[in-house]
């Protein structure tokens, strides 16, 4: 019998140095993930620092915690091979899975772990502690372990801006010249996030398959963290020309994320883009012909969204 069905779990590789603020960030999305009705697998080194509410708490065996809004949390203890493996033992798959890697991890190493069995890889996203970062790319002995980290991202989550003291915010010319920096290193987008406080749909993508939708406007996860996002209706339409307009979006700076579902002319295909990382893949679900954008800024966005409204044939 095939596995889930055929069904292959978008993965989203957490990466970063340590204390970068990754855990932070895996404990918001967790509970948002959960209050939003998905059912997430987190993977981590270290159960413990996963500070779930106890009240949520359904089952706790082995090295894997069942919560009540159905998400689960697994120990990577043993290896990421062991935990996939006990995921797939699952008689339902998660909707997404999300794996804290290392803090001394390269997650371009890891990447082809996201194409085995049940699972695809959704996108690389890297946490970068402001007040830090560029000493540690100084040192020799961090320096190629910061650059295997930035490289390999699909997205930059940028943390501890507030210790840096100055204005750090994209918008405002980069005072510090912390964006030039990452521009250097990168060319994925850069997302602003304090305290842990960022939208599940930027970590984990929009959850479109599901009929959500989106606000259609200004979204904000806290006073530094800022995007904005749209829905584009799309009908049928040339796989060749899709796949064309959708790289042409992934190359805009200030997209972050595109998912949906689109009918073309070899048959439905999901649509995916994660910063620079672009997918159109075969699609057997039930089709929703919309693509959604979430962007840093107004002007990206309206880039993507004329891009994509040129589509309807």
């Amino acid at each position: 019998m095939t596995l889930w069905n055929g069904v292959r779990v978008p993965m989203t590789l957490l990466g970063g140095y340590l204390g970068a603020g990754k855990t932070t960030i895996v404990n918001h999305v967790l509970g948002a993930a959960g209050d939003e009705g998905r059912r997430i697998a987190v993977l981590v080194n270290d159960l413990g620092t996963v500070q779930v509410d106890a009240a949520l708490i359904r089952a706790r065996h082995d090295d894997t915690i069942e919560l009540a809004n159905g998400c689960i949390c697994c120990s990577l203890v043993d290896g990421l091979a062991v935990a996939l493996e006990t995921l797939r033992q699952r008689p339902e798959p998660p909707d997404h899975v999300l794996v804290e890697l290392s803090g001394v991890a390269e997650p371009g190493r890891v990447v082809p772990w996201a194409s085995t069995a049940g699972f695809r890889l959704d996108g690389v996203v890297v946490v970068a502690d402001a007040d830090q970062i560029r000493d540690r790319a100084s040192d020799p002995r961090l320096a190629g372990l910061v650059d295997a980290q930035l490289g390999a991202a699909d997205l930059v989550l940028v943390t501890k801006t507030d210790l840096l003291g100055v204005n750090v915010d994209p918008e405002d010319g980069a005072t510090d010249g912390l964006w030039r920096w990452l521009t250097d290193r990168t060319s994925a987008p850069a997302v602003v996030v304090v305290d842990g406080q960022v939208d599940v749909d930027v970590v984990l993508g929009p959850l479109v398959a599901a009929g959500r939708t989106t606000s259609g406007g200004l979204v904000r996860g806290s006073a530094d963290s800022l995007h904005v996002d749209a829905a584009v209706q799309v009908g049928r339409v040339g796989r060749g020309q899709l796949v064309e307009a959708i790289a042409a979006v992934a190359d805009l700076a200030g997209v972050v994320r595109v998912k949906g579902t689109v009918a073309t002319d070899e048959g439905s295909v999901l649509v995916q883009v994660v910063g620079a990382r672009a997918t159109v893949t075969p699609w057997s679900g039930a089709l929703i012909s919309r693509l959604v954008v979430i962007a840093l800024d107004d002007e990206s966005l309206a880039s993507a969204v004329d891009r994509l409204s040129g589509l309807t044939n």
